[in-house]
This record gives structure tokens, sequence and C-alpha cells, in this order.
């Protein structure tokens, strides 16, 4: 139609990369997993790896928080900028450590209070802290740039202990016990909750939405009709109709 009006040259539907449907995904961490991770952290590593499942940043945004990033009375995180990967060599070249999100744009997040209590507590505790840079999360011997490999040491003998305890049918892999794989337990947490997929990618700062969709795969039932998750009750009144097997039987075979 477009083409035949002039309005384009090609068609712009094939311009377009289909998204690959890919299995789900039972490798990566749940709910359960991360709570009884948790259970075994003391003091910072604590308080980092639930900033990291509880609201989705990069380790990279994380290591940038600043102590007035965190609003505890509107539920509020900011994320502004992340750390140069190149550590030391960044504060030489550039004269800081941090540069912009990966996004380029600023997000505020809303937390919830769980986040909200840890990270508070955090603060007041490190509240009388040397700290050049104002940082949620310091490095205890120089006082600058958290080293995260410390932190992943701490997560993999937390979740060592962690995969002996868990309840639930999905048993925790040490593989997973990692920083990014904390992010997509958010992101899965966020879908099977009911989230939205566009409030997830705004969440998650990613630019494309094709990027957030890869996590749909992390969410329980993804592959269910949207017709399983409505009663016959609301789809009758949203029809003003009398909900009838009848009916539902054609909408299916649209």
């Amino acid at each position: 139609w477009c083409q035949k009006r002039n309005y384009c040259e090609t068609n712009p539907a094939k311009l377009v990369d289909p998204i690959q449907e890919e299995p789900p995904d039972t490798n990566s961490l749940t709910l359960e997993h991360c709570l009884l991770i948790l259970q075994e952290l003391k003091g910072m590593d604590k308080a980092i790896w639930c900033t990291l499942f509880l609201s989705g940043v990069r380790i990279g945004e994380l290591k940038g928080l600043r102590r007035g990033d965190l609003s505890t009375s509107n539920h509020q995180l900011v994320v502004e900028r992340s750390v140069y990967k190149m550590g030391a060599t960044a504060v030489k070249r550039y004269g800081k450590p941090f540069q912009q999100t990966k996004s380029g744009k600023d997000r505020k997040l809303t937390i919830p209070q769980l986040l909200c209590d840890i990270l508070g507590e955090w603060r007041d505790q490190t509240r009388g802290d040397e700290n050049p840079y104002d940082l949620m999360f310091t490095n205890p011997r120089t006082h600058g740039v958290i080293n995260d490999d410390e932190f992943r040491k701490a997560l993999k003998s937390a979740a060592t202990i962690a995969a002996t305890k868990v309840k639930g049918s999905e048993p925790l892999d040490l593989a997973d016990a990692k920083c990014h794989k904390a992010r997509s337990a958010f992101a899965r947490i966020y879908l099977s909750l009911g989230g939205n997929i566009e409030d997830l990618r705004r969440e998650l700062g990613h630019t494309r939405i094709e990027t957030t969709m890869k996590y749909l795969r992390w969410a329980p039932g993804y592959k269910k009709s949207a017709f399983d998750l409505i009663t016959g009750a609301e789809l009758g009144i949203a029809l003003g109709t009398r909900f009838s097997t009848s009916l539902n039987d054609q909408l299916r075979s649209l």
C-alpha cells in the first residue's frame, strides 16, 4: 500500500529483524535463589547483592552510585553514571573513573522496601567514612571505587551454601552466581509478577525493546496464550455478552 502510493521505495516490514523465540532458560536464578544467597552475605556484600537483583542495575552502574542517589522516603534510586572498565587508567586519562550510563540517559528506579531498608542501613553505617566521590560502596582500603572481584568471591562462597538449602523445583547452579545473572533474575521476577515489557525496558536502561524481549525466556509460562490468562467473566464483560465455550473456541481459532 505504501509502495503503491510512493510513500516508500521498499517494504518497511522487510527491514525489521524478526524476534527469534528462544526456549525457556531453566539455568537462571529464581527469587528463592537470590534470597538464600542474600542470607549468607554480610555487610557491603549483602547490600551490593540486594541492589543487583532488586533493581536490575549493571555492576558498573552500581559501582558509580552515590549516597544521595537513594531516597528512602520516595523508594527511589537514581542511576546517572557508570564506572569505566579501565579502572585506574581511566582516572589518568579522563581525571575521573566515571562515564555516562550505557544508554546515555539517567534512570529513576522505584525500588522495594527491602532494598530501601538495606541500602539505608548501609548508608548510615558508612556515613562518617572517608569518601572523595560520595560513593554508596567504596573499597575499604583505598576509599575509592570497589573491587568487584572481591565481591564475586564472596558471592560464590554464599551461593555454595545457599545451593544446599534450596527447597524449590529449580536447583541453584553455582555457575549462575554472577553479577549479570542477578540482572536477569530481576527481569524474571518482574515479568513473573505481571510487569509490563516496556516498563522493564526502561528499568533496565535498554535502548531497543528487542534487547528486553530476550528476557522473556526467563519468565515462567511465557508461551501461554493471552486467553489462558483471562477468565470467562472478564471476557464476557469486555464483549458485553455472556461468555460461552463456543465463543472461546472461535477466539482461539483466529
